[in-house]
């Protein structure tokens, strides 16, 4: 049995230079952020020289009220509180007049956004004696240009993870909008940091500091997978084996004709899903009912990040199932990470970003192949085999890339 210890124990603490006090505008909430983890790394290494305040997804009164009820009640509870992650990381959720993204096309609410986000923020920022003159500010999606210089900071940090204009589902008015914001970030930013190849081209005709920085894992976490005490969740453990499987976001760029083809393709091998199921999308939302109701097929519902390494576990063979999109063809897989940690034979579509590791991933470049793989990926699974995966994984921890961001916004 590999032990996950040997790759962490021992390990030099990596040293961090002084930076300057960070904002961080947060596309998602905290909790639901993969991103989370480099924040806090990135925190951890600078302890001492560095400190961030996160700025959760902000808070609608009115809208919350009639869809989340509960959550208003928590939040008038805390409100004006600042949540300590880290001895030098903090996360503070405040209050708009009117939803920012429902507001895009509203100038008069934009502005008063602008007001009560900059009156809030800068409270907090005098409470934890940030530097007014070393301020710098980090967003994460084209449409948060409208927080800018609420704090009348240095510069910002543009942190480019997606290729956002080609979400799919987006409709052609949001699709020009984002790409118009974009542009005006891009023009603006101090750096930008991309996690793919194709994103630090594509980006890097327009700012000259663009930095490539990809996803990552939080290996200590994911590697638990490996142990003999994690158990496997009894809903998996009862369904028969060999086990394929894909844990993450199932959404437009997830393949499910690719899916529904292994399922028909390899009958006695179970097929499971784990994670959200994007329901907006009708026409996608009753592909995937019709894939689920297929005998050798189990979705397992959305689970919890900390229980994660568990269901990763009781996979034989783990899948990145996506379409061949301009998406697809920008994006950087943190589940890839994920699975070489747990020390998986992982099978993949050729995606730009997973064609470097092709020596440890194996690809199908059709339905046909694609299958293939994933029976060849059943009789690879050897300690040296395992080993060299879990090796790639630690190569590519969050910790790491946190060294790389410090080193890049360094100052």
């Amino acid at each position: 049995m590999l032990n996950p210890a040997r790759f962490i124990k021992g390990q030099p603490r990596e040293k961090s230079k002084h930076i300057t006090d960070i904002v961080i505008y947060l596309s998602l909430k905290w909790h639901a952020s993969h991103r989370r983890m480099l924040y806090r790394e990135i925190a951890r290494q600078g302890l001492g020289k560095i400190r961030i305040l996160c700025i959760d997804r902000p808070l609608c009164p009115l809208v919350t009220m009639l869809t989340r009820p509960l959550r208003i009640i928590h939040w008038l509870r805390n409100r004006g509180r600042i949540k300590t992650i880290e001895k030098n990381l903090f996360i503070y959720t405040p209050w708009v007049f009117f939803h920012d993204q429902l507001a895009l096309n509203m100038p008069f609410i934009i502005k008063l956004n602008r007001r009560l986000l900059s009156w809030q923020i800068r409270k907090q920022v005098r409470r934890l004696n940030f530097n007014p003159q070393r301020i710098m500010t980090w967003i994460a999606e084209p449409l948060q240009y409208d927080w800018l210089q609420l704090l009348a900071e240095s510069g910002f940090i543009y942190e480019c993870y997606d290729e956002y204009a080609e979400y799919p589902g987006y409709s052609s008015s949001r699709i020009e909008k984002i790409r118009r914001y974009e542009q005006k970030v891009l023009v603006q930013a101090k750096i930008v940091l991309t996690t793919s190849r194709n994103l630090l081209k594509s980006k890097g005709r327009i700012n000259k500091d663009v930095r490539y920085i990809p996803n990552a894992v939080e290996f200590a976490h994911f590697s638990k997978a490996l142990l003999r005490d994690t158990g496997i969740p009894p809903d998996l453990a009862g369904i028969h084996t060999p086990r394929i499987g894909f844990i993450g976001g199932i959404f437009g760029i997830v393949d499910l004709a690719l899916l529904s083809y292994l399922a028909d393709r390899l009958p006695e091998v179970s097929l499971v899903m784990v994670g959200g199921v994007d329901r907006r999308n009708k026409k996608f939302f009753s592909a995937f009912r019709n894939l689920i109701k297929k005998r050798n097929t189990y979705y397992m519902g959305k689970k919890a990040y900390e229980i994660l390494p568990h269901y990763l576990k009781g996979l034989d063979v783990c899948l990145l199932p996506y379409r061949l999109n301009k998406w697809t063809e920008n994006c950087c897989p943190s589940k890839l990470y994920q699975y070489l940690a747990g020390g998986k034979p992982v099978v993949s579509t050729p995606l730009p970003e997973i064609m470097r590791f092709e020596g440890v991933v194996k690809v199908g470049r059709s339905f046909e192949e694609f299958s293939l793989k994933v029976e060849e990926a059943f009789r690879e699974n050897e300690y040296r085999q395992r080993h060299k995966r879990i090796k790639v994984a630690w190569k590519n921890r969050w910790a790491r890339r946190a060294k790389e961001v410090i080193d890049a916004v360094a100052v």
